[in-house]
C-alpha cells in the first residue's frame, strides 16, 4: 500500500510489474485481488495492469488492509480473542504515513532483512 500511495501522491497509477520486481507474483496479485474485493484499490489502465488507491489513506485503517488480506471472521475462543486484540493493537499503533509527492517513500523489501519480514 505504501508503494500505491507513494505513487498516487505523484498523481500516477502504481503497475502492477512494479509491485513484483522485488516480491513474488503470485503473492502480490493474491493480496491485490483481496485489496480489491474489499473496495481498498481499483484496476485502471489497459487490460487493468495498473491499480490506484480506491480511498485516500487517511479513510483507511491498519485494520481495513489486514482484515481485507486475513479475513474479517474470528471465533469466539480465545484464538479469535487474540486476533481482535492483536487487529486493534496494530490500528492504534499504525497511522497512515503523510504522502508528499516532495518527499520519497522509503520501501523496505521484506526479503532483504534478516528475519524474512
Amino acid at each position: 500500500m505504501t508503494t500505491v500511495y507513494n505513487d498516487f501522491s505523484h498523481k500516477r497509477p502504481t503497475a502492477m510489474k512494479n509491485l513484483t520486481i522485488k516480491t513474488n507474483e503470485q503473492e502480490v496479485a493474491a493480496v491485490t485481488k483481496k485489496l480489491i474485493k474489499n473496495g481498498l484499490l481499483y484496476r485502471v489502465g489497459d487490460k487493468e495492469q495498473a491499480i490506484t488507491p480506491a480511498q485516500p489513506p487517511e479513510n483507511i485503517e491498519v485494520r481495513d488492509i489486514l482484515t481485507a488480506i486475513l479475513g474479517r471472521e474470528t471465533i469466539n475462543s480465545p484464538g479469535g480473542d487474540f486476533t481482535e486484540t492483536v487487529l486493534s493493537a496494530a490500528n492504534q499503533s499504525v497511522r497512515p504515513p503523510v504522502f508528499s509527492p516532495d518527499e520519497p517513500v522509503q520501501v523496505i523489501n521484506r526479503h532483504q532483512n534478516a528475519g524474512g519480514y
